[in-house]
């Protein structure tokens, strides 16, 4: 299990045997701290992608390897470059991904099942009254069933994403659209899923504390100083109760997805309140929620889009087309959903039982306070949890965590390679892996033959917007959004789901059409720009922008 950190460090040789390596800056802005990125890589994620491509047989593509520069990941991918091998493995494919493509939902409801099991056994651990053994026993434990939800967020993940890339080649070839088309994303819209569900119960909490006429409060104080003040009332401390209920069931999401170094929503209630102020000015302005009608009117353009397309393809050709279309539809969803089933709760489990280390660290001399433990490694972890007195770890909590606050400071560069960029977008477009192509990486922008835009960037949802230009590099700035705002930032993941109503446009450094940004702009009508990779270095905060998203193009108006 332990393992040299230095083998995952992206290396020379690194460089030589792949021809370009792209940052994972879709989930990992700003910089992960050092246990958050190191447990990353040992709890499996670099294994496990490589895992369900080798397990779906998929012909293109049938590894990942993942290495850490910059304090983030990059990623390249191992290409199939043997026609008989692609043949082969496409035969082998088809039979693999047949059962995922007729009863997708069955099979995640039976992986959302195992999860629940695993899940009823690990919430009823006090990690507080454990001995040390058991504490280090439990982590052991969380190890192994975290290899487990990985294999299948990466199976689930893999079995969605190809269909839909394989359903945007066969939409392309038969009726002539791609994912930037809108035809194309009205097949791809008005799905529910557990992100929404959590969005309209804070909705609701927002309006419930509007009914108890604590509007005011909320938005005449930071987050953090919202619940103390509430505390001093007796509709306040209601509203707390109704919040607290919430938590229970939903408050395991970090504040930063997938980092455990970062609280969750029940140790720091400021993170849903925020969400909610964000959601009581557009409640002060007299505006419903809209998602639920909103998707009424998307699911009857998918359908009669749906008719459009399917009478468009040949009758030998059209089961298979279906079939490749419904699976696809579910990507966007499933891509939502599971961050709830798998990521909330397994990154809880692991932040709670990491964190009591800490504590028994400070006990035993080790370092100072509580949160060094994010400041050392998971290796270093393993290395002296038998024996902590006998470390002093405070030069390495010292020299990593300067490491890592000079690392926050810029973005990394977005690819390594000695490639140009085509060259380079090119070569990864070979390997036809979704999770790269529609999700982390995206596609390079064409800039639109006649058109003078200030930014290009690709399609993450059509449509045009104008608006006051908001740049968001991180949650804690959520509380500058106003109603109306045009986001621009980094990327979005599931944390940023809630300030989604309040926009009227987005504009996102990274990411495909899988990307959480250009899910829910989809799904609330609002125009979305992916990929233009320097957004949040061109655009300021206060700027009027105005972004035509179906080619792509940004303008700055001032």
């Amino acid at each position: 299990m332990p393992y040299d950190l230095s083998l995952y460090e992206l290396s020379e040789e690194d460089e030589a045997a792949h021809p370009a390596w792209f940052a994972e800056l879709t989930h990992q802005v700003p910089a992960w701290a050092p246990m958050a990125i190191t447990r990353f890589v040992e709890f499996g994620t670099r294994d496990m992608m490589t895992w369900a491509l080798q397990q779906l047989s998929y012909p293109f593509c049938k590894a990942i390897y993942f290495r850490m520069r910059h304090g983030i990941y990059y990623v390249s991918p191992v290409l199939v470059t043997s026609e008989d091998e692609i043949k082969k493995r496409e035969l082998v494919f088809r039979e693999k991904i047949r059962p995922y493509v007729e009863n997708f939902p069955k099979l995640w409801d039976e992986c959302k099942a195992e999860l629940e099991g695993y899940y009823a056994k690990l919430d009823i651990v006090d990690v507080t009254k454990l001995s040390d053994i058991d504490l280090i026993d439990h982590l052991y434990e969380l190890y192994n069933i975290n290899m487990r939800a990985w294999k299948i967020h990466f199976i689930m993940m893999e079995s969605s994403f190809c269909p839909y890339l394989l359903f945007e080649e066969l939409a392309r070839e038969l009726i002539g659209i791609d994912d930037t088309h809108p035809t194309f994303h009205k097949l791809m819209s008005g799905f529910d899923n557990m992100a929404f569900r959590i969005d309209k119960m804070l909705w609701q909490l927002s309006e419930r504390a509007s009914e108890l006429g604590l509007g005011d409060t909320f938005l005449a104080l930071e987050a953090e100083k919202v619940a103390p003040k509430l505390k001093e009332t007796e509709k306040g401390r209601e509203w707390l109760a109704e919040l607290d209920e919430f938590l229970k069931l939903y408050g395991r999401r970090m504040k930063q997805m997938l980092n455990i170094a970062s609280p969750t929503w029940m140790e720091d209630p400021s993170l849903p309140i925020v969400r909610i102020q964000g959601f009581l000015r557009k409640v002060a302005t007299g505006q419903t929620f809209g998602l639920d009608e909103e998707r009424a009117r998307l699911t009857q353009e998918r359908k009669a889009a749906e008719q459009e397309v399917l009478a468009k393809i040949a009758p030998e050709q059209r089961e298979w087309f279906e079939m490749l279309l419904h699976c696809a539809q579910n990507a966007s969803s499933w891509s939502e959903e599971h961050e709830y089933w798998i990521n909330d709760h397994m990154d809880f489990l692991t932040h709670n039982c990491v964190l009591e280390f800490g504590r028994r660290l400070v006990q035993a001399g080790t370092f100072d306070q509580v949160d060094d433990i994010w400041y050392i490694t998971y290796e270093d972890l393993l290395k002296i949890a038998y024996a902590p007195e006998r470390y002093n770890m405070r030069p390495r909590v010292q020299s990593l965590r300067a490491e890592w606050e000079e690392l926050g400071k810029a973005l990394p560069p977005p690819a390594i390679t000695k490639m140009s960029p085509e060259e380079a977008f090119g070569w990864m477009a070979q390997a036809k892996e979704p999770v790269l192509s529609k999700l982390v990486i995206g596609a390079l922008p064409t800039p639109k033959a006649g058109v003078q835009a200030d930014l290009w960037g690709t399609c993450g949802a059509p449509g045009t917007a104008e608006g006051t230009a908001r740049v968001i590099m991180g949650e804690d700035q959520f509380s500058e959004i106003q109603p109306g705002d045009i986001l621009v930032c980094p990327a979005t993941t599931i944390g940023w789901t809630a300030v989604f109503p309040l926009l009227s446009g987005v504009i996102v450094d990274r990411g495909g059409s899988l990307q959480h940004a250009a899910i829910c702009s989809r799904e609330y009508g609002i125009p979305c720009v992916l990929n233009t990779f320097e957004g949040t270095a061109k655009i300021k905060s206060g700027q009027k922008v105005r972004i035509d998203a179906e080619i792509g193009a940004i303008y700055i108006l001032g």
